[in-house]
């Protein structure tokens, strides 16, 4: 590469950065007012309209990105933080209206963007995982008479077919997408989430009695929601420190995934807590071996952990001297945090979807029939409950069909990464992975915010993904 070019490309590089930021420092903003007006006891009606215009400018901005933007990244980087906007949470069932003509406005945009543009769809490596994961939750339900019979199997076409025609649409596109990039917007969407944390904690108008207490609600997720997309961005975030050139960006980003592990640690979500103090030592061990022979990286990244120690030792003598009682409050998160009893009231839900699931074996009730679970499961009239778990939520709600389908994507995201292995996608392996896990005892799949997360990572990851040869579809997924 000729030092202009080269140049160019680290220009290219700092834009891609700055819009990251812009991204995050937009969809905080619109975030916070929402957030503080429903804080301070604004009616509900006056956050969804206000939240309506925000989504109509989101609209707006998405549609100029596609239409006038050649380079694509700005539209997938505005995307990661668009779903984090919310200061309520609602289900498809109560999403207000103002997000269908932000959609809307969006679909428009991509049309458009097809006009313009015109570019012969491909099929994606994970592309046929992802088809088979969405006739399940198209055919859940299929003999289950409730009042969502009729739309639950639209829902779940619409909303898997628009998550597989984004991912293909946008790999078919002829675009460079960079891991690096990548791997800078996750950490910049990760030190977003935390800074989302902290403002909540504030405005409990009690930070250090907000922060040993469970039920941090963001409105887009509550503790558990937040922390799983946290197991998702820290491997990035380390992949960046481990890919630094220069010794003070490695600290920075070394300093980044620290503050996204706190993140963790202070949304008391207790298997995330468990899941991500086993994913910083893993890849500290990791850190570790690879610079082995660097000894002037080993002792710096020594230095960090013992410097935030050290600090956070300070910060604790410095507050129980001017009578927080932290040290109480320290206790409180350890003894309450992994004191798991029963799964935290898992078990007996487990139980009892798994007793409805032998019911319903082959299509379960469907992805909405949990709404009606009065009868089946201990929640109130009108309440979604899930089931704690993304492999049994899917057998409840999509049978064995669905189950299937998940099984099969579940090998494809995993297996196309597994050969020549390499740092990238032994990243994209600990993102999926930690997230996965935690998955296990909570749904992820079922959370939107995650799945588009998730399908913008396989869009940036394709170059990295390898190809399965599946038999008669050879030609097709040329």
């Amino acid at each position: 590469m000729k030092v202009s070019e080269k140049q160019d490309y680290v220009k290219y590089l700092d834009i891609h950065k700055i819009f990251s930021i812009i991204s995050a420092f937009l969809i905080y903003f619109f975030w916070l007012i929402t957030f503080i007006l429903s804080r301070n006891g604004y009616s509900q009606e006056l956050v969804i309209h206000i939240e309506g215009i925000e989504m109509t400018i989101l609209g707006l901005v998405c549609f100029s990105l596609l239409v006038f933007a050649k380079d694509v990244f700005y539209f997938l980087s505005l995307m990661f933080f668009i779903p984090s906007v919310f200061s309520h949470s609602f289900d498809v069932l109560t999403s207000p209206i103002y997000l269908y003509t932000a959609l809307a406005i969006l679909l428009l945009g991509l049309i458009i963007r097809m006009i313009i543009i015109p570019v012969k769809i491909k099929l994606g490596k994970l592309s046929l995982g992802l088809f088979l994961f969405t006739i399940g939750l198209t055919l859940g339900g299929i003999g289950v008479n409730t009042e969502y019979s009729i739309i639950q199997p639209f829902i779940g076409l619409g909303l898997g077919l628009l998550l597989i025609f984004i991912y293909n649409f946008f790999i078919s596109s002829n675009h460079h997408y960079s891991f690096k990039d990548l791997a800078y917007i996750m950490m910049v969407f990760g030190l977003f989430i935390v800074v989302q944390e902290i403002s909540y904690f504030v405005s409990t108008g009690n930070f250090m009695l907000a922060l040993t207490e469970s039920g941090i609600k963001l409105g887009w997720a509550g503790k558990n929601n937040l922390s799983l997309m946290l197991l998702m961005t820290i491997p990035f975030t380390v992949y960046l420190a481990f890919r630094s050139h220069t010794y003070h960006s490695m600290v920075i980003y070394q300093l980044a995934a620290i503050i996204q592990l706190f993140g963790i640690f202070i949304s008391y979500s207790r298997g995330c807590i468990a899941i991500g103090t086993i994913a910083a030592i893993i890849m500290l061990i990791g850190f570790f071996i690879n610079f082995r022979k660097e000894k002037k990286k080993l002792i710096i990244t020594i230095l960090v952990i013992a410097t935030v120690i050290a600090i956070g030792c300070i910060g604790i003598v410095i507050l129980e001297i001017n009578g927080a009682n932290i040290l109480a409050s320290i206790n409180k998160i350890i003894i309450n945090g992994f004191n798991l009893g029963a799964m935290n009231g898992r078990v007996p839900i487990y139980q009892k979807f798994i007793e409805q699931f032998l019911q319903k074996p082959v299509f379960g009730y469907g992805i909405l029939y949990p709404n009606t679970l009065n009868g089946h499961v201990d929640v109130g009239a009108g309440a979604y409950q899930f089931a704690h778990s993304t492999i049994l939520h899917t057998m409840y709600t999509c049978g064995i069909i669905g189950l299937i389908g998940l099984l099969w994507h579940l090998f494809e995201k995993y297996y196309t990464l597994i050969k020549k292995i390499n740092i990238e996608k032994l990243t994209l392996i600990f993102a999926y992975g930690f997230s996965g896990l935690y998955g296990l005892f909570d749904v992820s799949y079922f959370y939107m915010n995650y799945m588009i997360v998730l399908v913008i990572t396989f869009i940036f990851a394709e170059e990295y993904i390898n190809k399965i040869n599946y038999p008669y579809l050879g030609k097709l997924m040329e």
